[in-house]
Formats: structure tokens, C-alpha cells, sequence
């Protein structure tokens, strides 16, 4: 609810992103850190039954997830760089045409 009630706050904002596309991308972030977690629980932690992690394994944590998120956000920067091109050239071909019309 409480998720819900202030992306829908946001919408009010110009140029928001609509609530569904906002929650979307909200559970696609969660799908991509359960992925992460879960690559690097298997590949970093042997031992179970101990309260604490030994210092091999949460250096190799530390790694893991470090490098699975600079990856994303380098794909991430990438993705929006990309979506920011296509968006300007849409406003400039949809300012054209007003303007050709007006």
C-alpha cells in the first residue's frame, strides 16, 4: 500500500513515469537482486552451520555482488542513455510537426 499510494503521488509530477511502469520496473529490480543473491550465496558460502561467515566467503561476496552491480548499472546507464536519444528525437519530430502544422 504504502509503495503503491506514493508512486501514485509521483504520477502528479510532469513528465512522471505512469504507476504501473514505476512498479515494473520496481519488480524487475527485485527479480534482478534475488538473482544476484542468489549467484553469489551459491558461488561464496560453504559453510552453514556456522553463525558467521568465514572472511574467504564474504570477501568473495563482497566481490560478487560488487561486480554483478557495476555490471547492471553499467547496463542500466547504457539503456538510458539510448532511451534519452529516442525520447529527444521523438520531442523534436513531434515539436516539427507542430510547428509545420501551426
Amino acid at each position: 500500500y504504502f509503495i503503491q499510494s506514493n508512486l501514485s503521488n509521483m504520477a502528479m509530477f510532469p513528465g512522471a513515469r505512469d504507476t504501473g511502469t514505476m512498479i515494473s520496473d520496481m519488480k524487475q529490480f527485485g527479480r534482478v537482486f534475488n538473482e544476484v543473491t542468489e549467484e553469489c550465496f551459491t558461488k561464496c558460502i560453504f559453510s552453514l552451520g556456522e553463525t558467521t561467515l568465514k572472511d574467504a566467503e564474504s570477501s568473495c561476496a563482497d566481490r560478487c555482488i560488487s561486480k554483478s552491480f557495476s555490471a547492471s548499472s553499467r547496463s542500466m546507464m547504457m539503456f538510458m542513455t539510448e532511451k534519452l536519444g529516442q525520447d529527444i528525437s521523438q520531442l523534436n519530430a513531434a515539436s516539427s510537426e507542430d510547428t509545420s502544422n501551426g
